[in-house]
């Protein structure tokens, strides 16, 4: 099998060899602005993973003693009102019977 060869001229080739080293340098920048993006929003996951610690964190004993009391006065249903409730949901909103 043959073999083609191009010559170029010098102006053609710097010309190519030029919009090759724009295309590399644009790729590095998107990749640069990509990377920075990322990190970006994984800083802002941070924080906001911080912020919802700093809320649930109890830090004194009546804290823990108030979120206690309300963990235990919260609506607790038995196993009965809890398949009548199922059973008025599906009928509600999906027109379903269980």
């Amino acid at each position: 099998m043959g073999s083609l060869t191009i010559r170029l001229d010098d102006e053609t080739e710097h010309l190519l060899d030029h919009f090759a080293q724009v295309l590399n340098q644009n790729k590095s920048a998107v990749a640069r602005a990509g990377i920075l993006d990322y990190l970006q929003r994984q800083q802002h996951l941070e924080a906001q993973k911080r912020e919802l610690e700093n809320s649930i964190k109890v830090s004194s004993i009546e804290a823990v003693q108030k979120r206690v009391a309300e963990s235990e006065s919260s609506c607790r249903l038995s196993d009965e009102e809890y398949e009548h409730s199922m059973n008025e949901f599906f009928a509600s909103e999906l027109g379903l019977v269980r």
